[in-house]
């Protein structure tokens, strides 16, 4: 037969068609991992030369394709590096495209030539195929929660001749060319949730059929097999992954990295589908440092081809995991031949005691061969070509994407403050869920707003667990108040109850009025008036034998108690005074911010830190506990009973005490004609209380620990305290994880704790720390609190000194939210306050324990001070949200200082002390001590000498942190590198016996 005519000028043509050919196919050598066609000893024994080989084997490749000159191809330049970058914007004016599609269809029929594609923010409703020619594709978002693409089509869809497309046609974003990157963007099939049962509801949303692709930061939403991972050998690195049956599914070799695969299963679901049906086959799915969590129940795998093969190492499990974790597909014969191993997995759902037969709990061995970017490259031949290209390729993504001009971190913290990342509907939401029902510690509410905190923490791509202790509580069993005005008078018994002025389904399970701790007992007396029992209240004042009726204001109730003690007193009653909290007028709640003339202010009286009976050490399960009588003789205990009333109650017994007195005059204090009997009765209990802790691990020092807190608990419905607070906490974790998903990582860890038990004694704070003691004093960088964040306007803080200017330096970086003309720090310095920041030395919150127990850094702040329905039944999210803060922006603005304050202690190289001011603050106390010491004849000059030394060498210290800041300084580090760089080649040479 007669040969055709072959055209030389066809030759360049025929080539690259080969060559993409070859570069589209899908190998299938002997990949097992237990079953290769190398020996089983071999080692790595040089894996620097082992990169170096196959990067400039693939350089010579991209030389040899860029030396050929095409009007098709131009000048090949195949490596991940742009030759060139198109633009799509929803705005014709400000992009190359206005769709996605046509930005692909506008490359060569046969692309060789790296292409960026950037994505301008928006949501991009079209269906995208990449066609298998147009390899060397990259697309990068402004970021996956604001660069979405989406489409709707199921398996059942009818194509263009009227049948169903099936699944592999559904893909809202089809990759079929190989060399592709994705960065920051959101795929999505729109499709919602099928019904169980439901056939033909399959609906992918980003298939992945070609060989060497990687996606950092991407995120992949769909219902029913949501990633199609079909085949070809890909990296997953820092994606989230949601689906609800076999969500990830397919047979290629894929390694997934620090992916959060979220679950929204209604009943029963999977994770993986893998189909791998061969022994030969080198497909399989690794997941590495992911986090698994969501709703309903799925295994962890579902053996869709018969040779199966799906490992996690070291990632955490939700509860949601089936203790038996896989499943056989029905076919018991698949048991033999699937592969299927978890390795030194966390959380709930990794218990491995319910696991199948057939399933593995791996071996340090065992594990190796998938816990690193080897799974998807070690397999193949180290002569091969292809492997050397793909090689190259990961290494020359994983440079471009984390190596290449990171973003700095004053970047991210700028990201941070942000409008697109502030949430105030977020806010209000998680607050209203926080305090639909009354919450005290021990009770079941407060079980379940643990449970929703540490979903939201989990939400927010946060390690979350629960680290419970049995702490010592105490709750009211019979509370009794009765008054004798005179001795012709008929007795007076008080109710003792808060009015419901709303309409709060939920006010029926607030707690009975009382005092934590109070001490049981029947007391009668004179009812004696005793202002705010401060010790220059009783000065003079004889309550010998009495009951002393005193009101809240200027110190702490416990104090009020322990006082009338020390004075005499069988008992006390607390009331809360109109003129301090009802505003002077008629108003009150709902209608006003004012407490009702029913209201009571409930709280401690206790005067220590942390379980009673554990004092000084943690209260875990089966610990050493004092006994009650040890517990009265430790001093902090109150030793008379006591009950806190309303005004309305307190205005009957001031009458017998002192008549008629009119509003604002002042009451003189003393005894009356009438007698008030006392009666209280509590339960002590030991209750299980639950810290929820979530973290995200730094990336160069993970042993620093930076640690946000608040607390859960409170008296009744909580709205200002504590959870404005709660939602401050978990606002930050919301916007610390969009950072995450653009690329941030802390470089110091940091921790969010959300204490329980607070009001009863700063338990759940002080537990946790006496626990992890020695772990805290050595690594802990600093503790930022927020209790009470909002109750009105006007920021405040409190902290340790050497933190003063760091609070300030984030204060000027946030807008004030009740004027949007200055930052916080403006409106900060001309309120009454002057920008002063206060002093961490009481029990108020939870800083107490890290301050006074292992000497941590800290800082509590918060918008507005103290607020009318304080502890009380009123401070629910109906008084924040007409009065507080009815459009949440200083919840806003709280998380936004406090979230960057926390940025920069997780992000500076150098930590941003000042010990100056630290100093300063010392040389003031000093120097009051010293006016306070005249006479006495006490020497305070080696105190002075002291802080002086100190002051010096801070002072030297912060020189020292600017010279770090300039290029000189660095110039002299890089010299010092080369000098012992030298060094080290010259012994080197010593040792080898070399003359060169």
């Amino acid at each position: 037969m007669k040969m055709p005519k072959f055209n030389s000028s066809q030759a360049p043509i025929l080539f690259f068609l080969i060559l993409v050919i070859l570069l589209c196919s899908t190998q299938t050598q002997c990949h097992t991992k237990g079953l290769r066609l190398r020996p089983r000893n071999q080692t790595n024994v040089n894996t620097t030369s082992q990169r170096q080989n196959p990067e400039e084997e693939f350089m010579k490749w991209v030389r040899f394709v860029g030396s050929l000159k095409h009007s098709v191809f131009k000048a090949a330049k195949n490596k991940l590096f742009p030759s060139y970058t198109l633009t799509v914007h929803k705005n014709q004016n400000k992009g190359d495209f206005t769709n996605i599609q046509d930005a692909i269809d506008s490359l060569p029929l046969i692309n060789l030539v790296r292409v960026v594609i950037k994505f301008h923010a928006g949501v991009y409703k079209e269906k995208v195929n990449i066609p298998p020619m147009k390899s060397f594709v990259t697309i990068e978002g402004e970021g996956a929660e604001t660069t979405i693409v989406e489409w709707g089509d199921t398996a059942q869809t009818p194509d263009t001749k009227g049948n169903s497309m099936g699944t592999f046609n559904s893909a809202s974003f089809a990759v079929n060319s190989p060399f592709f990157v994705a960065k920051n963007i959101t795929f999505k099939n729109t499709t919602p949730v099928p019904l169980p049962g439901a056939v033909g509801k399959q609906a992918v949303a980003l298939r992945v059929s070609a060989d060497n692709a990687a996606f950092f930061g991407c995120k992949m939403l769909g219902a029913q097999d949501t990633l199609y991972d079909h085949s070809g050998r890909h990296y997953y690195k820092d994606c989230y992954i949601e689906g609800s049956v076999d969500f990830i599914f397919g047979n290629a070799l894929s390694l997934y990295e620090g992916c959060h695969v979220h679950a929204i299963a209604d009943k029963l679901g999977a994770v993986t589908a893998q189909g791998r049906s061969s022994m030969l086959e080198d497909t399989g799915f690794s997941f590495v440092n992911c986090m698994v969590t969501g709703t309903g129940v799925l295994y962890l795998g579902r053996a869709w081809g018969p040779f199966s093969r799906v490992v996690f190492a070291y990632s955490y499990m939700d509860n949601i995991i089936l203790p038996r974790g896989w499943y056989n597909w029905g076919d018991p014969s698949r048991e033999t031949t699937v592969f299927y191993g978890q390795y030194k997995c966390t959380g709930e759902g990794a218990n491995y005691a319910g696991r199948v037969a057939w399933a593995k709990e791996l071996t340090d061995e065992e594990a190796k061969p998938f816990i690193s970017l080897t799974f998807i490259d070690d397999g193949l031949d180290a002569s091969s070509s292809w492997s050397t290209t793909s090689l190259a390729f990961l290494l020359a993504a994983l440079s471009y994407f984390l190596l290449y001009s990171p973003p700095k971190p004053h970047y991210y913290h700028t990201l941070f403050l942000s409008a697109s990342f502030s949430d105030n509907a977020s806010i209000a939401l998680n607050l209203r869920t926080l305090t639909r029902r009354p919450h005290i510690a021990g009770s079941v509410a407060n079980a379940e707003a643990a449970a929703f905190v540490r979903s939201a923490f989990t939400s927010s791509s946060l390690k979350t667990h629960l680290v419970s202790y049995q702490v010592s509580l105490t709750y009211p069993l019979h509370r009794s108040l009765l008054l004798t005005p005179n001795a012709s008078a008929t007795p007076i018994t008080f109710t003792l109850e808060q009015e419901d002025v709303g309409d709060n389904p939920y006010a029926e399970e607030v707690t009975p009025t009382f005092h934590g701790y109070a001490k049981s007992g029947n007391v009668s007396g004179p009812a004696v008036y005793a202002n705010y029992g401060r010790v220059q209240d009783f000065a003079g004042l004889n309550v010998s034998g009495a009951v002393v009726v005193a009101r809240y204001g200027k110190i702490y109730r416990g104090d009020i108690v322990r006082n009338a003690h020390r004075a005499g007193a069988l008992g006390v009653v607390v009331y809360t005074d109109k003129r301090d909290y009802g505003g002077g007028g008629d108003e009150c709640f709902p209608a006003s911010k004012w407490m009702p003339p029913s209201g009571v202010q409930v709280g401690s009286v206790y005067n220590g830190l942390g379980d009673p009976t554990t004092p000084g050490w943690a209260s875990v399960e089966g610990c050493e506990r004092l006994s009650e009588e040890a517990v009265e003789l430790s001093g902090d205990s109150p030793l008379i009973p006591s009950l806190p009333i309303s005004a309305a109650d307190a205005e009957v017994i001031l009458k017998s005490i002192v008549g008629d007195v009119a509003d604002g005059d002042v009451y003189p204090v003393g005894p009356g004609q009438g007698i008030l009997n006392l009666s209280y009765i509590g339960e002590t209990v030991i209750a299980r209380i639950e810290n929820v802790i979530g973290v995200i691990e730094g990336e160069e020092e993970p042993d620093r620990y930076v640690i946000l807190g608040n607390h859960r608990d409170a008296w009744s419905f909580g709205a200002v305290d504590p959870n404005s607070g709660t939602a401050v906490l978990l606002e930050i974790a919301q916007r610390l994880d969009k950072l995450q998903r653009r690329g941030w990582k802390p470089r110091r860890t940091i921790i969010f704790c959300n204490w329980d038990a607070e009001e009863y004694a700063l338990i759940g704070s002080t537990e946790w720390v006496e626990e992890n003691r020695e772990m805290l004093a050595s690594r802990a960088v600093a503790y930022l609190n927020v209790d009470c964040a909002v109750s009105g306007p006007g920021f405040r803080a409190s902290a340790t000194p050497q933190l003063d200017e760091l609070i300030k330096q984030a204060a000027q970086e946030v807008q004030d939210p009740d004027n949007t003309t200055q930052t916080v720090y403006d409106s900060w310095i001309g309120s009454s306050n002057s920008g002063v920041i206060g002093r961490l030395g009481d029990l108020t919150s939870d800083y107490a324990s890290f301050v006074q127990h292992v000497g941590v850094p800290a800082a509590d702040m918060r918008f507005g001070g103290g607020y009318p329905v304080y502890h009380s039944m009123y401070d629910d999210f109906t008084w924040m949200e007409k009065f507080g803060d009815p459009m949440f922006q200083r919840h806003v603005a709280m998380a936004s200082v406090l979230g960057l304050v926390a940025l920069r202690l997780a992000d500076e190289e150098v930590l941003p002390f000042n010990y100056v001011s630290y100093a300063t603050e010392l040389m003031k106390s000093a120097e009051d001590l010293e006016k306070d010491n005249l006479g006495h004849g006490i020497d305070v000059s080696p105190l002075f000498k002291s802080i002086q030394d100190l002051y010096t060498s801070a002072q030297g210290i912060h020189i020292e942190k600017e010279r770090v800041k300039t290029k000189n300084y660095w110039g002299l580090v890089q010299h010092e590198i080369w000098r012992v760089s030298r060094a080290i080649t010259h012994a080197s040479l010593v040792l080898k016996g070399v003359l060169r």
